[in-house]
């Protein structure tokens, strides 16, 4: 029994070395990197985690900073939720966008509004990896150095109305997601305490 305990706990070691690492570590290690083995590494259909997100507006002299937690679901959608410093959720799916405060709710529908319906696919591209669903609305440029990084920049005019670009970057998970603005506003997302089911 103890040599089968031990047998175990080495295997257990192997397979947290960077030499036996899972398959979606393998994809990541694709050089140079590729939206399908981007997709391969950083996608996955649920992951929780949590966030700090980071707006920089022209006009204020320093960021605004929140907090949160996440959790995507590639068939149901995603949920955003602000626990400081002022507690709200958002929700993203194929219905449309939900919002729930401590003082009131509010949701539009992608039937009265069909480009909710595109933001929600956005959102749900971006956080859960799925590169593919990205190159329908984007033109992916993707980079090595100095950690794998994808720059997506509007292919429809009135989209680049609004998002100048969108650069995401990570190692086996997406990390960090940078969101410029048409008018130079800025929103820094930092990912972290993934998990992946």
């Amino acid at each position: 029994m103890k040599n089968l305990f031990l047998s175990l706990a080495a295997t257990g070691l192997m397979l947290m070395m960077p030499g036996f690492a899972s398959a979606a570590a393998t994809a990541c290690a694709v050089t140079p990197p590729t939206v399908d083995s981007l997709t391969a590494c950083w996608g996955a259909d649920h992951i929780d985690g949590h966030f700090i997100e980071k707006k920089t507006i022209a006009g204020f002299p320093k960021p605004l900073v929140s907090s949160g937690r996440f959790s995507i679901d590639r068939q149901k959608g995603v949920r955003w939720e602000t626990l400081k410093p002022f507690p709200n959720t958002l929700i993203f799916d194929d219905s449309g966008v939900s919002y729930i405060g401590s003082n009131a709710e509010s949701s539009v529908s992608t039937g009265n509004l069909p480009a909710v319906g595109q933001l929600a696919d956005l959102t749900r591209g971006i956080l859960s990896g799925d590169l593919k669903l990205l190159a329908r609305l984007f033109d992916l440029e993707v980079t090595a150095l100095p950690i794998p990084t994808v720059r997506a920049t509007p292919k429809d005019k009135n989209l680049s109305g609004t998002l100048r670009e969108i650069t995401i970057s990570g190692r086996n998970d997406i990390e960090t997601v940078r969101l410029t603005a048409a008018s130079g506003d800025i929103t820094d997302l930092t990912l972290s305490h993934q998990i992946r089911r």
